[in-house]
């Protein structure tokens, strides 16, 4: 048991690649524990099923199982919420929503962006495919910086960035270096950000985000 979760090659590569992941406790369920059983259940396949098992691999099905049920807990608290309707922004203002599909066998990510202005008249809509995104984590973030590089590239300098993703839109909000798989894609819209006058980022609950969540899936 301690060559299993100490000494194995795979295990320790898995340390390695979640090494610089920022993880949170989950309905009171520790990551070491959903990390113990990853580890093990790959094992498993190796010996009975004789499968090529590395541990990047595992260490993406850990990262993505835990920030999905993370962003299950999210709907959760806003679920009272759910009632609450897209609201057009203020004069001159343009909002642009987002959200992500994952596909986690396949590590895909469908992003949808959907621009509307202050009369709440769609103006414009884009739906994009992407390969190799590790986490759903990661899927969220990449389609918000796609709704920033969206604003960037039109030159609209008024902006409010809109999604259904809690924690996306507070690293977003933050001013700290993010240390996580995320932190590239953080870093891009901070760069992207000095181009506007004026630019905010709001997390709202699905109901209010229905046309970017339907570009998407």
């Amino acid at each position: 048991m301690n060559h299993l979760f100490r000494r194995c090659p795979i295990t320790i590569e898995v340390w390695s690649e979640l090494n610089c992941l920022h993880f949170f406790n989950i309905q009171g369920i520790e990551f070491e524990q959903w990390l113990t059983w990853a580890i093990w259940k790959d094992r498993n396949k190796k010996v009975h099923d004789r499968k090529i098992i590395i541990g990047k691999d595992t260490a993406n099905f850990v990262s993505s199982y835990m920030e999905e049920l993370k962003r299950l807990e999210e709907n959760t608290c806003t679920k009272r919420k759910e009632d609450v309707s897209w609201k057009a922004p203020s004069s001159l203002v343009i909002k642009i929503n987002f959200d992500s599909a994952f596909d986690g066998r396949r590590f895909r990510l469908v992003s949808g962006v959907a621009v509307r202005d202050e009369r709440g008249a769609v103006f414009f809509t884009h739906t994009s495919f992407h390969k190799g995104v590790v986490s759903a984590f990661a899927a969220e973030a990449l389609a918000c910086q796609l709704a920033v590089s969206t604003g960037f590239d039109n030159g609209w300098i008024r902006v409010i960035i809109e999604g259904d993703s809690l924690t996306t839109v507070k690293k977003y909000k933050s001013l700290k270096i993010d240390k996580s798989h995320i932190g590239v894609f953080i870093r891009n819209i901070q760069q992207m950000k000095s181009n506007f006058q004026e630019i905010s980022f709001n997390h709202v609950p699905r109901s209010a985000n229905k046309l970017a969540h339907a570009l998407a899936t």
